[in-house]
């Protein structure tokens, strides 16, 4: 599980939670249809609820290794998630 830099924890976790709520959103608008809300709607809070589950396993089996991870990587805000990742290269490069 660990990388060449030492972490514990890859950032293509959340980049594809991530994915998987623009995918949601893209089909809701595709549909256009009250159903299709509907179903997006539902979609939407169970992942949500599956991301607070998962972190809270994995808070118990990684502790503040996971805690501080956490702290890199939002839970599922797209932008800061981008803009985050483009100080962190930047900072890298300084």
């Amino acid at each position: 599980m660990s990388s060449k830099s030492g972490n514990l924890f890859c950032p293509l976790d959340k980049w594809l939670q991530q994915l998987m709520l623009l995918i949601i959103f893209a089909l809701i608008i595709i549909s256009q249809h009250w159903i299709g809300l509907i179903v997006g709607a539902i979609l939407i809070v169970l992942l949500f609820l599956a991301m607070i589950e998962e972190e809270k396993r994995d808070i118990e089996k990684f502790g503040d290794a996971y805690r501080d991870y956490m702290k890199r990587v939002p839970r599922i805000n797209l932008i800061a998630g981008i803009i985050k990742q483009i100080h962190g290269k930047r900072e890298d490069k300084d």
